[in-house]
């Protein structure tokens, strides 16, 4: 796949995401990780030039920074909208702190307001899970 295949599922994937459809955006996101997993694979192969791997290899860890977190934030909505898909409360706060650190490593001046209601968000979550015990 192109790298303009890949932006395209990946950017599909979080517009679905965006949207309140977490469902649908899993097979994007599945299909810019697999392209993503391939172009990684062939650059660790071999390259032109030692700078010009370094470049090209930054580029793809941060897209794939991206897709994970996606897929983290995926996963928490389809826990939300199905309960049979859902983990325990305890995991939701977890995942719910590693996608906040996620924003804020990721970009924490584009993404702090993520990142902040990640944190909130995981803070309810933990109290239900404190007041039902």
């Amino acid at each position: 796949m192109s790298g303009k295949g890949k932006r395209m599922s990946m950017k599909t994937g979080k517009g679905w995401i965006d949207i309140g459809k977490a469902d649908l955006a899993d097979g994007f996101l599945e299909i810019a990780m697999n392209s993503i997993e391939k172009l990684y694979a062939k650059l660790l192969k071999g390259s032109d030039g030692e700078a010009d791997i370094h470049v090209h290899k930054a580029e793809v860890e941060k897209n794939l920074f991206k897709v994970l977190s996606y897929q983290a934030e995926s996963s928490y909505d389809i826990g939300k909208m199905d309960m049979k898909y859902s983990v325990g409360k305890e995991m939701q706060a977890k995942v719910l702190r590693l996608l906040a650190t996620a924003y804020f490593e990721w970009d924490c001046n584009l993404y702090l307001d993520k990142a902040l209601k990640a944190i909130s968000l995981a803070n309810q979550v933990f109290m239900k899970t404190v007041q039902t015990e």
